[in-house]
């Protein structure tokens, strides 16, 4: 009888590891299943967005403060010497006026549109399309920019 009851509880303690060993495989597999859906693989993805979001903020920050060293270099040239053309601006219509270079002004039709629109189709379904009108950002729907022209 003795016998009996060592048989059954060594048998209780055998399924009874071997069910928490199992369960511990499973958990283990669920987490370092690197498919789509698990969490491994979530945490993954949300680690890669966090590195794009912080290359994002750190470019940002350069254009930031490349913009302010013009804004200071501008400010700093127009303190000390006023009437002097400064170098090296860039603009729309490329370079400022450098020294002893004479330029004009022309009118002249606008590169990035078509009379002061542009027009793009779009698909709607069933076989239709619509077009789409809307104004040009460069000339502003007037259809002409005023160009500095070196003479």
């Amino acid at each position: 009888m003795r016998t009996q009851m060592m048989k059954k509880i060594a048998m209780t303690a055998f399924v009874t590891v071997m069910a928490l060993m199992s369960a511990d495989d499973a958990k283990a597999q669920y987490y370092m299943d690197y498919g789509p859906g698990s969490i491994a693989w979530n945490a993954q993805m949300q680690q890669r967005e966090n590195a794009m979001r912080m290359q994002n903020a750190m470019m940002q920050q350069q254009i930031r403060n490349y913009y302010q060293q013009q804004a200071d270099a501008a400010t700093w040239h127009m303190q000390n010497a006023p009437f002097v053309p400064m170098q090296g601006v860039q603009t729309y219509n490329g370079p400022y006026i450098s020294n002893g270079e004479s330029y004009h002004t022309e009118t002249v039709t606008c590169d990035h549109c078509d009379g002061g629109y542009n027009y793009r189709q779009t698909y709607m379904g069933g076989g239709e399309t619509r077009t789409v009108k809307s104004r040009c950002n460069w000339c502003h729907g007037s259809g002409t920019i005023k160009k500095k022209v070196k003479n």
